[in-house]
């Protein structure tokens, strides 16, 4: 009788001991941190780090962007409307994914045409488009579409007549697509604000880089 209950005390501690071998094997005391570059070229990047350290991130403004409109902005550690900054001081407790956010590059801003027609361009109403900020350098030419600022609104304007003021400076008269009528104002540089660039066609795809929709 002692031998059969030495024997299951003997069974029950091997038991109870590989249980905590193997438990104690599975506790890992190192993450993975994904880096997705978010940007449809570069595959992810995984990392194994020891948790509770911190890790280097790559230098975001040597990563391709997305698109030739975006810049680097951040590391964020989710995706959507709002975006959690993740900074290199961030001690790693666990596996995460960490994604470059991207913004508008400095030189660009984008708008929703929304009152406007430029339907003889292809621009309509609705649609999202990126314009250049005006700088000293850029020079306004007949046919160009330009941003005007006009009652404190952004509006879509083709340039079809240029006005020699005299002064150094010109006049502009607008229309809001090649074969409307003319505007009844005429715009000076200070009122055009931009270059048009491009239709933005599928706006949800785009902006989700950069988390304006």
């Amino acid at each position: 009788m002692k031998k059969k209950i030495f024997a299951f005390v003997l069974s029950f501690a091997l038991i109870f001991g590989m249980s905590i071998f193997f438990a104690g094997c599975n506790s890992s005391t190192t993450a993975v941190v994904t880096i997705d570059f978010n940007n449809d070229v570069d595959s992810n990047q995984q990392i194994t780090v020891e948790k509770g350290q911190t890790i280097e991130l790559p230098d975001g403004t040597t990563i391709t962007p997305p698109h030739q409109y975006l810049e680097f902005d951040y590391w964020c550690t989710n995706t959507g409307l709002i975006f959690e900054e993740f900074e290199e001081t961030c001690v790693i407790t666990k596996s995460i994914t960490i994604y470059a956010k991207w913004k508008i590059h400095e030189n660009y801003n984008y708008a929703q045409v929304v009152s406007q027609s430029m339907s003889a361009s292809g621009i309509n109403a609705g649609d999202y488009i990126i314009y250049k900020y005006l700088s000293d350098e850029d020079v306004i030419e007949l046919n160009d579409i330009v941003m005007i600022e006009h009652n404190s609104q952004l509006q879509l304007r083709h340039i079809y007549q240029i006005i020699d003021n005299g002064d150094g400076s010109y006049s502009y008269k607008t229309k809001a697509s090649s074969n409307a009528t003319e505007d009844y104002w005429t715009s000076t540089r200070h009122d055009v604000v931009g270059l048009y660039q491009e239709t933005i066609e599928n706006p949800e795809q785009y902006l989700k880089y950069i988390g304006a929709l």
